[in-house]
């Protein structure tokens, strides 16, 4: 039992890691605040109570924090993400090249998570009027924990306008998990 419980919280950080990685600091915030709240037994208690968890959860509200006064967050977000910087280049030039072009384009972007969706629609947004993205999410509340930082599901109405924005151009980016 006492090995299990070493590989069970070694399988958790590992995932975390994985997931910063894969997803972003958003989801890895998340992750850890579910942690923290879910009652924790074995060696992940332990673990969940060290310093050196602290530590980490510091450092991870730091990177993942709303936008301040000097506009860091986004910053933040693109360092720790370079996917997000990438995803960001590729769909400028997309755009840009389009109005060159004198064509009007749309783009899709899925992701996995809503704190995903959610990130990666704040990062977009700062290369308005270039980008202007939309966020499109299932009904769903989603799973458990700090709903303050959650994107919240949309109702039908909402879906559909949505799309209809999408479709006109006043939004030319979706942001969306799998109901897109």
């Amino acid at each position: 039992n006492s090995a299990m419980g070493f590989f069970t919280a070694g399988i958790k950080l590992t995932q975390l890691r994985s997931d910063l990685h894969r997803h972003g600091i958003g989801v890895v915030r998340n992750k850890l605040l579910q942690l923290q709240n879910e009652r924790q037994r074995g060696y992940l208690a332990s673990v969940v109570r060290s310093p050196q968890f602290a530590k980490l959860w510091d450092e991870v509200q730091k990177a993942s924090s709303e936008v301040d006064s000097t506009g860091n967050s986004v910053h933040d977000r693109l360092k720790n993400n370079p996917k997000l910087s990438k995803l960001q280049e590729i769909l400028t030039e997309h755009f840009e090249r389009a109005r060159a072009c004198g064509f009007s384009s749309r783009a899709i972007v899925f992701s996995q998570f809503r704190d995903s969706v959610s990130e990666i629609n704040e990062v977009l947004n700062t290369s308005r009027p270039t980008i202007r993205a939309r966020h499109f999410v299932g009904q769903g509340k989603g799973a458990q924990g700090d709903e303050s930082s959650r994107l919240k599901g949309m109702k039908q109405d909402e879906q559909k306008k949505a799309v209809v924005e999408f479709r006109s151009g006043i939004h030319n980016v979706l942001v969306c998990t799998c109901i897109g």
